[in-house]
C-alpha cells in the first residue's frame, strides 16, 4: 500500500445543505439524478453531508481507477453492515483473510467450471418459457423484471445444489428473496440501528436466514457423506483447496460464500436482462440486428460455449446496456490511511463512493450518454477511452468474480427467449430505475410476448 503526500489545505468540495440533516432532503427527492448532478460538476471528487453520516463521491476514470486498482489495498470494502446476511463472504472479506478466500473461488468461476454449468441455465430457461408461453397466450402482458428475477432464482439454487430439488426450489428461491429484501433496506439505511428494529420486514428477515441455514447445511452434510459425481457449485466448492497450504473451506465459508453467490448473482442478471429487452424493445433496428446474429450462429436450442463467444454484437449490446442501467450501481470502499485523490485530502475512515451509473453518464467519455448506441464498444470506438469509463463489475484485484457466469448467463436466456418470442412494451409506462441494492426498472416492465 502506498500514500501519496497530501495537501491538507484543499478540502474536499461539498454542496451546501441544511442545517443537521444536510443533502437528506435532495439525495431523496432524485437518488440517481442527485449524483449525478454532483458527480458531472465534480467528476474527481464532492462530498455529500447525510446528516449523521458523510459520504464522498469519486466519478473521474483516473480517481476510480487509482481507489479500485492502483493503491487498492489503502481502501477497504465498506460492506459491514451486510455481515448479518452475507457472513465473511468474498464481499465482505478483507485482507489475507480475502486473499485465501479468492484463491478457494476461482476454481468455480474458470471456463471448464462454467462449462459444467451451462446445461443447467439452458434446461430451466426452456422450462420457463414453456411457462411464459402459456401465461402471455391471448395477449395477456408479463412484468419482466419480475419475471426474470424468477428465472434467475431458480437457475442459481440448481446450478448450486443440483438439479433435482423440485417443488424446494420455490421454496429456497423465496426464502434468498426475503434476504435480498433485507439486504437491500440495510445497504441503503441512513440510520444503521435500523436493523434492530422489529419490524415485520426485520422478523421475516431472521425467520428466512435461519431456514436458509438449515437448507445449507443440510446440503453441506449429506454431500459430504455422498459426494457422487454432481458437477454444480456446491461440488466445485467442496473440492476447492487452497494453493498455498491445500486446506478446504471451512463449513462456516462454504455457507457465507453460498450466500455471496445467491444474492450477488442472481438478481444482476435478471435486472441486466430486464433493462436489455426494455432498451431492444425501444430500438427495432438493433432488435433486429441481435436477432440475425442468433439466427446466424444459434442453429437450435442448445447454445453452446463456444458459440455464445462469437456473440459479437449481442455482447455489445450487453455492455451498453450495463452502461446506461449498471445492476450494481453504486460501490463503498473505506479510507484506511490519509490519502489524495483528485488533489483533495481525504483523511482515514472517510466512506467513498463508485458509482458506474455516474461515471458512465460523464459526457466527457460518452458523447450524449443517455442515447442507447452498442456500437460504442466496438474495438474502433473504444480506443483512447480510460478502462475505469465503464466499470459494472468492479475492478482491480477485487473485480467481480461472477462476471463470467453472468456474461454467460445472459446472452443464453436473451438468445432462447428472442428465439421464441418478439418482445414489445405496453404502452404508457413510465418506466424509471429504482436505485435499491441493485438499479431495478420502476414500478415495472410490463411487456407482450409475442411467438415469431
Amino acid at each position: 500500500m502506498s500514500v501519496t503526500t497530501v495537501n491538507p489545505s484543499k478540502s474536499i468540495p461539498t454542496p451546501r445543505g441544511l442545517p443537521l440533516i444536510g443533502n437528506i432532503p435532495a439525495l431523496s427527492r432524485d437518488p440517481l439524478g442527485y449524483f449525478l448532478s454532483n458527480g458531472r460538476a465534480h467528476p474527481q471528487i464532492v462530498g455529500l453531508d447525510l446528516g449523521p453520516r458523510r459520504m464522498v463521491l469519486v466519478s473521474h476514470p483516473e480517481q476510480v481507477k487509482y481507489v479500485l486498482q492502483d493503491n487498492n489495498k489503502n481502501f477497504a470494502k465498506g460492506y459491514d453492515t451486510a455481515r448479518p446476511v452475507l457472513g465473511n463472504g468474498l464481499v465482505t472479506a478483507e485482507g489475507e483473510e480475502w486473499r485465501r478466500e479468492r484463491r478457494l473461488m476461482q476454481p468455480a468461476f474458470n471456463r471448464s467450471s462454467m462449462l459444467e454449468l451451462l446445461p443447467t441455465m439452458v434446461s430451466t430457461t426452456l422450462e420457463t418459457l414453456e411457462d411464459w408461453q402459456r401465461r402471455s397466450a391471448g395477449g395477456q402482458p408479463l412484468d419482466m423484471a419480475r419475471e426474470f428475477m424468477s428465472l434467475t432464482q431458480p437457475i442459481i439454487v440448481r446450478t448450486m445444489f443440483g438439479a433435482d430439488l423440485g417443488e424446494r426450489t420455490a421454496v429456497i428461491a423465496e426464502a434468498f428473496a426475503y434476504t435480498l429484501e433485507y439486504l437491500n433496506s440495510i445497504l441503503l439505511s441512513i440510520y444503521p440501528f435500523d436493523a434492530k428494529f422489529p419490524t415485520p420486514l426485520n422478523r421475516r428477515f431472521r425467520a428466512s436466514m435461519k431456514f436458509i441455514d438449515g437448507v445449507i447445511q443440510e446440503f453441506i452434510a449429506e454431500r459430504r457423506k455422498n459426494p457422487g459425481s454432481r458437477h454444480d457449485l456446491l461440488a466445485m466448492l467442496m473440492a476447492a483447496r487452497d494453493e498455498e497450504t491445500g486446506e478446504p473451506m471451512s463449513a462456516t465459508q462454504m455457507h457465507d460464500e453460498i450466500m455471496t453467490i445467491f444474492l450477488a448473482g442472481h438478481e444482476t442478471t435478471a435486472t441486466l436482462l430486464g433493462w436489455t429487452t426494455y432498451l431492444l424493445a425501444q430500438h427495432p433496428e438493433h432488435e433486429a440486428q441481435v436477432f440475425g446474429e442468433f439466427e446466424r450462429l444459434l442453429p437450435d436450442d442448445s447454445p453452446t460455449f463456444e458459440q455464445i463467444t462469437h456473440l459479437t454484437y449481442t455482447e455489445q449490446v450487453l455492455e451498453e446496456s450495463l452502461r446506461l442501467y449498471p445492476p450494481a450501481w453504486m460501490f463503498a470502499r473505506k479510507v484506511i490511511q490519509d490519502d489524495e485523490i483528485g488533489g483533495c485530502h481525504v483523511p482515514a475512515g472517510t466512506m467513498l463512493t463508485l458509482s458506474p451509473y455516474v461515471t458512465q453518464h460523464l459526457e466527457e467519455f460518452w458523447p450524449d450518454p443517455d442515447r442507447f448506441d452498442p456500437e460504442r464498444f466496438s474495438d474502433a470506438a473504444a480506443v483512447g477511452r480510460p478502462a475505469y469509463a465503464w466499470f459494472p463489475f468492479g475492478g482491480g484485484p477485487r473485480m467481480c468474480i461472477g462476471k463470467s457466469f453472468a456474461m454467460m448467463e445472459a446472452p443464453i436466456i436473451l438468445s432462447l427467449l428472442m428465439r421464441r418470442f418478439r418482445l414489445s412494451l405496453v404502452p404508457g409506462q413510465n418506466i424509471r430505475p429504482q436505485p435499491v441494492a441493485t438499479l431495478r426498472p420502476k414500478p415495472a416492465l410490463w411487456m407482450n410476448l409475442n411467438l415469431r
